[in-house]
């Protein structure tokens, strides 16, 4: 079992713990959350849910049973679809026992007791037929969350959208805003790019103003490789700034970061993170912290359950989502987003002392 450490958002303060043992819990808040609305979620479970997905952060992904935040409420019942198929289970063994104990007795009940036995065959046959069924439906959604179901742009005078795998653009999903702003790109592997958006007024004057309202200069890192890419579009009304990894034609690419520009970026500059399994745009911290998460080499130390990590990610980030379009407020929702850009820059400093390459992106770049 992997050692695990007890997190606090204030910051990396450690302290050993054991392990989550599965990601179950993790795929119902993604499913529970997701932007499809299937299920219905009470303010009950709502609150249940993010107490979890709190305690989780904090402690590695080891479940406690505390509660604290301000959304918190009496326990409810937890996991009822998984205990009923539990109890089903267990009447069919019990029932298949019961049987076989009548096939023993006299010839005269015999006749009988093989029909009951074919009837416990048909629901074991059925139950087998459910589980493959079941493992086919978790085998077809993780190939799906392979793929980017959701993309996110940001062009002209900036409006940030999501769009369908067709090019379409999710229309509530768009968020108007002003001033400089950086988005965090996530995919369901975890930060896929990081975007700063400079602003300028229409005609190029303004730049970096907080009433400044068109795309003028962005720099994107893409984390995967560590390089970086600098474009300057102000006055054009031509910028299209991409979470997708292809680079624009205009636009330079170097493995050092643009400090000049990055130190235009003020601590209560906006942030956005997006995720490519939902169409929702999440406010995120504040830019200061966000910078100080970035600049810190201990992440890549930071000891959590890592196998398990990317699934709760995606899980935090669902929950962020949900919350964002039906204008749910918590203070526990900000902590969470937080952890969300720990997790997620601790799992990209990880990859990057794992390669052979060093790359020059989030330890030396972005303190300023």
């Amino acid at each position: 079992m992997l050692a695990c450490r007890r997190l606090s958002a204030s910051f990396l303060l450690l302290a050993p713990v054991t392990c989550v043992p599965g990601m179950l819990y993790a795929k119902e808040i993604i499913e529970r959350y997701d932007h499809k609305g299937g299920a219905r979620v009470t303010k009950e479970i709502f609150a249940e849910d993010l107490n979890m997905m709190k305690n989780l952060a904090e402690n590695g992904f080891q479940v406690n049973e505390t509660c604290s935040h301000d959304l918190c409420v009496a326990p409810v019942p937890l996991a009822s679809r998984r205990a009923e198929t539990d109890k089903w289970k267990q009447q069919v063994e019990e029932e298949v026992q019961r049987l076989e104990k009548e096939t023993a007795q006299a010839n005269a009940e015999r006749a009988e007791a093989e029909q009951r036995r074919a009837d416990a065959e048909r629901l074991r046959a059925e139950a087998q037929k459910r589980q493959r069924e079941e493992e086919a439906r978790r085998r077809a959604a993780e190939e799906e969350e392979r793929r980017s179901r959701f993309r996110f742009r940001s062009s002209g005078d900036p409006m940030l959208c999501a769009y369908s795998s067709s090019g379409e653009v999710v229309e509530k999903s768009c968020v108007n805003y002003t001033g400089p702003a950086v988005v965090t790109c996530y995919d369901n592997q975890g930060i896929q790019r990081i975007i700063w958006v400079g602003v300028s007024d229409e005609d190029g004057s303004n730049k970096q103003g907080e009433d400044a309202w068109w795309v003028a200069e962005t720099v994107a890192l893409n984390v995967a490789n560590g390089t970086w890419s600098y474009e300057d579009v102000t006055g054009k009304h031509v910028a299209d700034v991409s979470c997708d990894t292809a680079e624009g034609g205009t636009a330079m690419v170097t493995e050092s970061p643009p400090m000049d520009f990055l130190k235009t970026f003020q601590k209560s500059s906006k942030t956005f993170l997006v995720h490519t399994m939902q169409p929702r745009i999440i406010p995120g911290p504040k830019y200061s912290f966000m910078e100080d998460m970035l600049s810190r080499d201990k992440l890549a130390d930071l000891v959590y359950d890592e196998q398990n990590a990317r699934e709760w990610l995606n899980a935090f980030l669902m929950m962020l989502g949900y919350a964002t379009e039906h204008n749910v407020h918590s203070k526990a929702l900000g902590e969470i987003a937080k952890y969300a850009v720990i997790y997620g820059v601790s799992q990209a400093k990880k990859a990057q002392a794992a390669s052979k390459r060093q790359h020059a992106w989030l330890s030396t770049g972005v303190s300023v």
